[in-house]
């Protein structure tokens, strides 16, 4: 699996981008078929333009992002102590907070957080990894410790992506991993990497 790469060298930095690509489907007429008729158009009155409803800003959107995903922690977090949860709650107001905002940043994934959230709770680490945003809107995570790296890209549906790195006898050690996140910390026990999650003081 020497091909997945998982871009994490900006973290906590954002480095999102929200790619957007319109599905065009044209559809020929046939011969067959007698001449379409020229669809009538008319342009939207004064008044009937002033009802519209404006698209929100993105002031609105990042704290509804923010919001809808504190719900989904205080929903599903139960099992994590009150500093944990303060502790996400402020890594996502950091992320999402409007004077860092760039040009290519994305809003966070509900699904690829819910992910994040249960890895937490299942591997139960102490030490709470620095938190990015992928391109896609995916919640990055990474933990650091001397040589040691462990760089998650949380996917739907309890899914990830994973590079793990160490330094091993013969130099340094990298291994890339895919798949549910309960696999994930078994496969970060069997590297040797569980400490790298883990104060030493803890």
């Amino acid at each position: 699996m020497t091909d997945l790469q998982i871009d994490t060298s900006r973290m906590p930095a954002q480095n999102w981008a929200i790619a957007a690509q319109p599905f065009l489907q044209s559809l020929a007429a046939s011969p067959s078929l007698s001449a379409s008729r020229p669809l009538l158009t008319r342009s939207l009155s004064a008044e009937e333009a002033n009802i519209l409803p404006l698209p929100p800003s993105l002031e609105v959107q990042l704290f509804d992002n923010a919001a809808q995903l504190k719900v989904t922690l205080s929903q599903i977090a139960m099992h994590l102590s009150a500093p944990w949860r303060n502790a996400i709650f402020e890594q996502l107001d950091s992320l999402l907070k409007l004077e860092d905002w760039q040009e290519d940043s994305a809003l966070i994934e509900g699904s690829t957080f819910k992910t994040f959230v249960r890895f937490i709770i299942f591997a139960a680490p102490n030490r709470l990894p620095s938190l990015g945003v992928g391109l896609t809107g995916h919640v990055l995570a990474a933990w650091n410790k001397d040589a040691e790296r462990i760089a998650v890209e949380f996917l739907p549906n309890d899914h990830a992506a994973a590079i793990l790195a160490k330094q091993g006898t013969r130099g340094k050690e990298t291994v890339a991993w895919r798949g549910h996140v309960v696999d994930l910390k078994l496969f970060i026990d069997r590297f040797g990497l569980r400490e790298c999650m883990n104060d030493e003081t803890a």
